[in-house]
């Protein structure tokens, strides 16, 4: 099953999808994109914080500009059936595209054409889990949709920064101490607390969990006992999707 498929989207509709959390955002995103490019879509791919620099076979149509009206005016010049990348800045230093404002989001979709949206609006360092500091995530009020994404490969590993983004904040969301062991109840308090996941995630807007890097039949039954309880106990998410995003079918298991 495609991402599309199981996430419900309504692809003839305008979407905004915002992707938050870790382990696997910016494949999500990238992935996302050419499902939709293949349905003849014109989609805009970018970010409300950072992203590495994106691969020549990664998009149609590269954009950088600080001004909202320069990237207005080369959108609607551009056809269906093409990814477009947007960002306001490079970072040769660090090999980083530097992303829009949040509040750009809306009248860059609108006014620049585009069907489908999807922005990747955290940062987690590459590690598969993380809480969020006090400016995160950065999602745009508009969005139709938010993905929160965490890596069932850290399952077993140490709450340290070798592998949790801002470790002592997700010490303190998930109600353990630095050293402790991650195991799946954790991953189910950081996704149902206020300050986790989902902060900042409008009410309007769906929620979706996706349990990324799933690597084995155990993995996938316990993934699958946890998206049930998500279901059950958690705020306003409507389903888990359990699976690995770098697979060629990349959903294993639909929980809602």
């Amino acid at each position: 099953m495609d991402l599309l498929n199981a996430l419900e989207l309504d692809v003839q509709g305008n979407n905004i999808i915002s992707i938050v959390g870790a382990g696997g955002k910016t494949t999500t995103m990238y992935r996302l994109g050419n499902e939709l490019k293949e349905l003849d879509r014109k989609v805009l791919l970018t970010t409300t914080t950072a992203i590495y620099y994106p691969m020549s076979n990664e998009y149609d149509n590269l954009i950088i500009s600080n001004n909202l009206e320069q990237l207005i005016l080369e959108s609607k010049r551009l056809s269906r059936g093409t990814i477009t990348m947007i960002g306001k800045n490079i970072f040769h230093d660090n090999n980083k595209l530097k992303g829009i404002e949040k509040e750009w989001v809306k009248p860059l979709f609108n006014q620049g054409d585009y069907d489908s949206l999807v922005i990747e609006a955290d940062g987690a360092k590459r590690k598969s889990i993380k809480a969020p500091t006090w400016y995160e995530p950065v999602i745009a009020n508009c969005s139709t949709l938010v993905v929160g994404c965490i890596g069932l490969d850290i399952i077993g590993k140490r709450i340290d920064e070798n592998w949790v983004h801002r470790a002592n904040i997700f010490s303190r969301v998930v109600g353990k101490e630095i050293g402790d062991i991650i195991d799946y109840e954790t991953i189910f308090r950081l996704i149902i607390s206020r300050e986790g996941l989902f902060k900042g995630c409008k009410n309007h807007s769906k929620r979706v969990v996706l349990l990324n890097k799933v690597r084995d039949d155990e993995q996938l039954f316990y993934a699958q006992k946890l998206g049930e309880k998500i279901i059950k106990d958690g705020v306003n998410i409507s389903r888990v999707i359990i699976g690995n995003v770098n697979m060629e079918n990349p959903i294993i298991k639909i929980v809602e």
